[in-house]
């Protein structure tokens, strides 16, 4: 492989044209320094404090209130629970929204009847609602678009508020 002279210099590789003397005179030291390096950096992190935590609540130099649970820790763990139960749930329904919206904007553009070039599919996977927006040139068009929304989007409502409007 051929490696370029700025690439030579960048990787620390003597240029291609020198002889074998400059080279050992040039980068015998290297291999010192990147030891060197490496055992200052070593010896730099071994300097440093260890991280202090708290003692598990097992431990009995714990206090007796990381020890013991408040009376309304099990209410707090469902809620949590709860929370995040909904957020995945809440995610999930947006994720499954987005797939329709894909599915219902490629639908629009493989049928021939309908020009979807001026079309915006919007999805609403929580409320469970395809909104079509933007302008269609007929009538038919605008009625076949939400057609291809209803049968794409099995269990959302279509909100059609495509414009017929000639070009």
């Amino acid at each position: 492989m051929r490696v370029g002279s700025n690439a030579r210099a960048y990787l620390g590789m003597p240029p291609a044209n020198t002889n074998a003397e400059d080279i050992d005179m040039k980068y015998s030291a290297l291999p010192s320094l990147l030891l060197a390096g490496t055992l200052a950096v070593s010896v730099a992190a071994c300097d440093r404090e260890p991280r202090r935590t708290a003692p598990p609540a097992n431990d009995p130099s714990a206090p007796p209130a990381a020890r013991e649970p408040g009376p309304d820790a099990a209410e707090r763990a469902r809620e949590t629970g709860r929370d995040a139960g909904a957020a995945v749930g809440t995610a999930g329904q947006v994720a499954a929204g987005a797939a329709e919206t894909f599915d219902v904007k490629a639908a629009l553009m493989r049928d021939d009847g309908v020009d979807a070039s001026s079309i915006n599919v919007d999805t609403d996977g929580v409320k469970k609602v395809v909104v079509l927006k933007g302008t269609v040139t007929t009538a038919a068009q605008r009625t076949r678009a939400e057609q291809i929304a209803s049968r794409e989007a099995k269990g959302y409502s279509i909100d059609n508020q495509l414009v017929v409007r000639a070009r």
